[in-house]
């Protein structure tokens, strides 16, 4: 039986569903997702699955984009305190070797920030595209994986935020832009307290969790959760208890909806709150 194509309530922010397409050299695979009793382990370990998840790197390169053969103009030039150092191509960022934006304190000469571009795009083979250091101490605050354009990583985080005291401040988890990761949470969001705000499981870009919520939201101030959902394959679902649930900052649940195959089949709102 397929899951139903259904949303959240408007104003709560829509559940990606239907059937997902990737494009490989040769051909575009649709994979549609189907509901059983559980996740189909017979689909995600499928051909189809993997190939559409792990398209090679070389592949997402030779999209078209634009010609890289005139000649690079380097530029450096003071702003603020900062002196930023480019390389451009055609009119874009481009270089063949090295990074084609490059900013540096203007006083001490220190690597502030670093990106690599290939025809207008950030775009770097097994390493980060681009990076970012806290001045003066040179820790790493940023790395960002991309590939013609989009954050994608094989077997780790494709994007890395930290705060000042080097603690992780954000986490995302991508392949070819599309939000994955079949061991852990595909985005996450920490604050400088270590309360974990904001937490997704996602696999090939669509919201999913066996076993626990998919999304968790917690208020930055108490750090309650204010937010909860259970989505199976892209739609929300849950066999034993509410799919959604939102709740005031102190706890109190605000609205519980219960979801099954057929859709949502229950909906409640408690007193005192008024939509």
């Amino acid at each position: 039986m397929r899951l139903p194509t259904r949303v959240l309530p408007r104003g709560k922010g829509p559940v990606r569903t239907g059937p997902f397409f990737r494009k490989t050299r040769r051909a575009i695979f649709r994979i549609d997702f189907l509901h059983e009793e559980r996740l189909s382990e017979r689909f995600l370990a499928s051909t189809d699955f993997r190939m559409a998840i792990s398209a090679p790197e070389q592949d997402a390169a030779q999209i078209k984009r634009v010609k890289s053969s005139g000649p690079e103009i380097l530029k450096r030039f003071g702003v603020r305190q900062v002196e930023v150092e480019i390389c451009q191509r055609n009119g874009v960022y481009d270089r063949s070797a090295g990074p084609a934006f490059l900013v540096f304190n203007a006083a001490t000469g220190q690597l502030l920030e670093e990106a690599w571009y290939r025809g207008g795009r950030e775009h770097r083979i097994g390493a980060p595209a681009r990076r970012e250091w806290f001045a003066p101490s040179g820790e790493l605050k940023r790395e960002s994986w991309m590939v013609d354009g989009r954050l994608h990583r094989d077997g780790g985080a494709a994007e890395q935020r930290f705060h000042s005291d080097l603690t992780l401040a954000s986490e995302v988890w991508a392949v070819h832009g599309t939000l994955h990761r079949e061991d852990g949470p595909a985005r996450t969001v920490r604050l400088a307290s270590g309360v974990y705000e904001h937490l997704e499981w996602c696999l090939a870009g669509k919201r999913h969790r066996v076993g626990g919520p998919a999304v968790v939201a917690r208020d930055y101030c108490t750090g309650r959760v204010t937010f909860e959902l259970w989505a199976r394959e892209g739609v929300p679902f849950r066999e034993d208890g509410p799919a959604a649930i939102w709740c005031e900052t102190d706890g109190r649940p605000v609205i519980k909806e219960w979801w099954g195959p057929a859709g949502r089949t229950r909906c409640e709102r408690y007193k005192g709150w008024d939509r």
